[in-house]
């Protein structure tokens, strides 16, 4: 089974790699949906001012959690960044994933058709209204994002998070918590992975319901599980991929007989679990799924978004030689 959820995560990476080059650069651009769920972009560019390799980084923040006995939610805020050879922040990108489901009073599991972030949502998310600045999501969490460039990670765990800061409340008054920790999170994960100054930054994520999912009966719990996979990726001129991070989230939720959740006590990523998610043994060469996200994501260098769509997905068997 956990060979069959990486082959689902590959398929799933190889998606949002062409969706990342299909994309709009501008932030907030959205793109059309993949497999069962939808993403976006939220990009920018690296400060040209920089000089010499960079390091590309993703940190992910996620809370799974039940309202009402029976309506789950798991909340996954993302952020990537480009570092300069000093580790301070160069270019930023920021997104969220809200995404629910719900069983009802005989256990059967109510799911989404489909998922879109909150850059996705757009002007739809609503939030302009409600602002005192009268700013929608997106275009607080991009001020957000332009207001951490140049910063390091002790600079951004340092920023206020009780609005006094006037710079990051003129475009950012939503609260910046979880912006902040999956930001130091970034900067404590990213690593010389070939991007380098003047490439173009790119965050998606892939929503979808995990295959797995089944209603509760009186002998047997079910289960509603929401998965999301996230990829980053650092863009030359020409539009090749410099570098790539790749990472999955599964916010599993237990189901009774009666329709009440439980959520997990806490969500890791797969790239957080490392060699404890247990992949190794499973696996027909031997790798870890970290092992082999790096490798896909390493195999996108040098790609672009047409490269990348002609190229099998991984484990996808190969053609018969002609005879």
């Amino acid at each position: 089974m956990k060979l069959n959820n990486m082959k689902r995560a590959a398929a799933a990476v190889a998606s949002m790699a062409l969706l990342l080059g299909l994309a709009g650069c501008g932030a907030g651009s959205s793109s059309s949906a993949a497999q069962s769920g939808a993403s976006s972009t939220a990009s920018s560019t690296v400060n040209t001012e920089s000089t010499g390799a960079c390091k590309t980084g993703l940190g992910i923040v996620v809370g799974a959690s039940v309202k009402d006995d029976r309506n789950a939610s798991a909340v996954s805020t993302a952020v990537a960044v480009v570092l300069d050879s000093e580790g301070r922040i160069v270019s930023a990108a920021l997104d969220v994933a809200q995404n629910s489901g719900s069983a009802n009073e005989d256990g059967t599991l109510v799911v989404a058709e489909s998922y879109q972030t909150k850059q996705e949502l757009g002007d739809d998310y609503g939030m302009r209204k409600a602002s005192g600045i009268g700013k929608e999501w997106y275009e607080q969490a991009d001020a957000f994002c332009a207001y951490i460039v140049g910063m390091t990670a002790d600079e951004v765990a340092a920023i206020p998070t009780d609005g006094s800061d006037a710079d990051l409340a003129a475009g950012c008054t939503v609260g910046v918590d979880t912006f902040i920790e999956a930001a130091v999170k970034a900067c404590q994960n990213a690593q010389e992975l070939g991007a380098n100054a003047g490439d173009t930054l790119s965050l998606a994520i892939v929503s979808e319901n995990a295959h797995g999912n089944k209603d509760a009966t009186a002998e047997e719990d079910g289960k509603l599980e929401i998965d999301s996979t996230f990829v980053v990726v650092t863009k030359d001129a020409d539009g090749k991929v410099t570098s790539a991070v790749c990472d999955m989230m599964q916010a599993a939720f237990t189901v009774a007989a009666d329709g009440t959740l439980t959520a997990p006590e806490a969500v890791l990523t797969k790239l957080e679990k490392g060699d404890d998610y247990g992949m190794r043994k499973a696996s027909g060469i031997g790798k870890e799924w970290y092992e082999q996200s790096e490798g896909d994501g390493a195999s996108l260098e040098g790609q672009a978004a047409t490269e990348r769509a002609a190229r099998p997905p991984p484990g996808t068997p190969a053609p018969p030689r002609a005879r």
